[in-house]
């Protein structure tokens, strides 16, 4: 939908990615930077994204190693929950 801001939309992308395999558990994504630029999209937007995907537990972030993909599995019935609540609306 329209007003669904960069983030959200960076968010949704990625979490496709995971969900399809194109990102596994393991993989570690590239430096925002670079990232940010291969994506087409400012690095703030792509943080405030990686923050949800964090919160989800679809992606760690280590200090100084970087954004590691988390095994998805186990956060499955966080975002069934996550949607069960926003779908209360």
């Amino acid at each position: 939908s329209p007003n669904r801001t960069l983030p959200d939309q960076i968010a949704d992308y990625l979490i496709a990615k995971i969900f399809i395999g194109d990102l596994k558990a393991g993989d570690r994504l590239p430096p925002e930077r670079l990232y940010a630029d291969q994506l087409g999209v400012d690095r703030t937007s792509l943080r405030m994204a990686l923050k949800q995907l964090a919160r989800m537990g679809l992606i760690r972030s280590v200090q100084g190693s970087g954004i590691t993909i988390e095994n998805y599995e186990c956060s499955l019935k966080t975002i069934s929950q996550l949607s069960n609540i926003s779908g209360q609306s």
